[in-house]
């Protein structure tokens, strides 16, 4: 849905805005742009009920309908998903760089959650999990080489298709 809201944004950008009040406006859009960016890079990176796990969101302690559910992430800055996404992206990262990420070999030791379908063990590992589907599928065992490159296969198709919608932009422009 954002980036199809964003579109609307970027036309009353460059057409809508005039004179003065063009002047006050496009020079905050690329900083908010950024900001949002860096936002939606940690959320992408890092399953959000990861996060709610390691921040002691999840298990709920709390009834949904209660005054204080999910108080502290909701409301103290502290508790912040932004922020915990970037800690845990940032830990990850360098977990996974150092060839340290998670293996969901733990299959059989407990009685998998009914809802997620992996144990405990399996559950705790994935913490240290990147939400990509390439990652998962070397997470249970597939061998990374070919993952590796359908994954840059599809960045590489990602940034032509980029610069073929960069040029068509440029078109239209001149």
């Amino acid at each position: 849905m954002i980036p199809l809201a964003f579109i609307p944004v970027c036309f009353a950008l460059e057409r809508g805005a005039k004179g003065e009040r063009a002047a006050r406006i496009r020079p905050a859009a690329w900083p908010l742009g950024a900001l949002g960016l860096a936002v939606t890079l940690g959320g992408v990176g890092i399953y959000f009920g990861a996060q709610m796990r390691e921040a002691g969101d999840y298990p709920y302690t709390l009834p949904l309908d209660h005054p204080r559910f999910m108080e502290s992430s909701h409301f103290d800055p502290r508790f912040s998903p932004i922020l915990g996404h970037w800690s845990m992206l940032r830990r990850n990262l360098a977990l996974h760089f150092g060839g340290h990420f998670p293996r969901l070999e733990h299959a059989g030791e407990s009685a998998p959650d009914a809802r997620l379908g992996v144990d405990a063990a399996d559950q705790r590992e994935l913490l240290h999990a990147l939400d990509f589907w390439w990652t998962y599928a070397a997470y249970a065992g597939l061998p990374l080489a070919p993952l590796a490159l359908a994954a840059l296969a599809l960045f590489v198709s990602g940034l032509i298709t980029l610069r073929a919608a960069w040029r068509a932009a440029g078109s239209e422009a001149g």
